[in-house]
């Protein structure tokens, strides 16, 4: 690792559209992908349940393996994404903090496609499970940029003691007072206005 500072960042819906390759995976699978459509076409957050028709555990199982096959190596990147991260890489190294699963393949597979859109840019991966908190992974670090768009995640990122950015992608309501930022040129902009606190 060099010397040059880090950003923790979630990956899917903040660099990475996770169902822009669910569409096809469930109608490979016979499953109804209107839902997975619609959430791709228009950028919202829906369940697992909902976005297969399953229940809870079958679906959390169906999604798992989605995240361990081939496809997850395929997923689209956000365009305000590749340019701001390729950006800031000069100056920052990126760690995925992701709730892909632990699966070692789903690691394998999320650095391959992050590697493609964002060559030499994320220098690690830390996983945990669909669903599960990131609070014990985000503490294993000294306070930095943490950025995701998911409510509860930034919270947490707040709670490791990290300067938390909601990149705001859908509709879901802030659970604490936090940096809200509406597309990937924000944030790198809301980055150059405080990075001077992450390298005192």
């Amino acid at each position: 690792m060099n010397d040059k500072p880090y950003i923790l960042c979630d990956v899917d819906g903040v660099c990475l559209d996770w169902c822009s390759k669910l569409p096809e995976y469930l109608l490979k699978h016979g499953i109804d992908n209107k839902k997975s459509m619609a959430a791709y076409a228009h950028g919202e957050y829906i369940s697992p349940e909902e976005l297969t028709g399953l229940s809870i555990r079958k679906a959390h199982q169906l999604l798992s393996e989605y995240n361990a096959s081939e496809w997850i190596k395929y997923l689209v990147p956000y365009k305000d994404a590749l340019q701001v991260v390729n950006l800031l890489k000069k100056e920052f190294n990126f760690i995925a903090v992701t709730s892909i699963g632990v699966d070692p393949e789903c690691s394998r597979k999320r650095m391959m496609n992050l590697e493609f859109w964002f060559p030499g840019a994320f220098i690690d991966i830390k996983t945990v499970d669909i669903g599960e908190s990131k609070l014990e992974t985000l503490k294993q670090f000294k306070s930095t940029f943490f950025i995701d768009d998911s409510p509860q995640y930034v919270k947490e990122g707040k709670e490791a003691g990290h300067i938390s950015i909601r990149l705001v992608r859908d509709k879901r309501l802030d659970l604490i007072n936090t940096i809200r930022c509406n597309d990937f040129f924000e944030v790198g902009s809301k980055i150059e206005e405080l990075k001077w606190m992450i390298k005192s």
